[in-house]
C-alpha cells in the first residue's frame, strides 16, 4: 500500500495540475529580439483570444543581423504571430541572418524577457518544424543565445506548452516511488486534452495498486 504522507502529495498535486486547465485560455505577447552591430531586429509571439499576424517589412538592402518569423503553414514572413489559445501546444518558427554582410562567421545574439512569457513551459529546438536538437530547455531560465553563422538564414523553433497529461503521470510516479511504466489505455493521452480529475483519481488508484 502506498503510504498516506504520498498519497495525499499525489492527490494535490493532481489538484495542482486541474488548476493547470485554467493556463487553456492564456493571453500573452512576448518580444523576441536580436542585435548585431547597428541592426536590431525584433518579432512578437503570443496568444489571444483571436489569432493575429503582420507581415514583415521587406527585408532592407543592407544590414548585420535580419529576424523573421514564418507562418506554420505557409512559410510567410511575419514581424507579429499572435495563436488563438485553444490548444495546449504551439510553435513558432524564427528565420534569423547573424551576418548579412559577407561570406564569413559572424555571431548575433537573439534575447527575450522571460516576465513576458504566459504559464506554461518554453524550449528552443533547432530547424523549423520542432523536431531539431534541443538548444534551450527552459527559456525562462536561459534568456539569450548566440547565433553564429554566415550571411544566409538559420531556422529554429520555439515550442511552448502548457501541463499536460503525461507530464502529470511522470511527476506522479516520481512522488510515488514507481519505475515501471503506466499502461497508457487507463486514461484518453491527449496532448490537447483537458485533465480531468477523474483522471487522477484513476491515476492514483493505479500507482497505489503497484506500490
Amino acid at each position: 500500500m502506498i503510504n498516506m504522507t504520498k498519497f495525499y502529495i499525489i492527490f494535490f498535486l493532481s489538484l495542482f495540475f486541474q488548476l493547470a486547465n485554467c493556463y487553456a485560455n492564456e493571453v500573452w505577447k512576448a518580444e523576441i529580439k536580436a542585435n548585431r552591430a547597428d541592426s536590431n531586429p525584433h518579432i512578437f509571439i503570443g496568444l489571444d483570444s483571436i489569432a493575429n499576424s503582420f507581415k514583415a517589412a521587406p527585408e532592407p538592402p543592407a544590414y548585420s543581423c535580419h529576424m523573421v518569423l514564418l507562418s506554420n503553414d505557409s512559410y510567410e514572413e511575419l514581424s507579429l504571430d499572435i495563436k488563438k489559445n485553444d490548444k495546449k501546444v504551439y510553435q513558432w518558427i524564427i528565420s534569423i541572418n547573424p551576418n548579412g554582410i559577407g561570406d564569413f562567421y559572424t555571431t548575433s545574439k537573439m534575447f527575450w524577457d522571460k516576465n513576458e512569457f504566459g504559464k506554461g513551459f518554453y524550449c528552443l529546438v533547432d530547424g523549423y518544424d520542432g523536431t531539431g536538437n534541443v538548444l534551450i530547455r527552459d527559456m525562462k531560465k536561459q534568456t539569450s543565445i548566440n547565433i553564429t553563422g554566415k550571411n544566409k538564414f538559420y531556422y529554429y523553433t520555439i515550442k511552448y506548452k502548457l501541463p499536460d497529461i503525461s507530464d502529470l503521470i511522470s511527476c506522479l510516479k516520481i512522488l510515488s516511488g514507481i519505475n515501471t511504466d503506466i499502461n497508457l489505455n487507463l486514461i484518453d493521452v491527449n496532448e490537447n486534452k483537458k485533465i480531468e480529475l477523474s483522471d487522477c483519481i484513476k491515476i492514483i488508484k493505479y500507482l497505489a495498486e503497484l506500490s
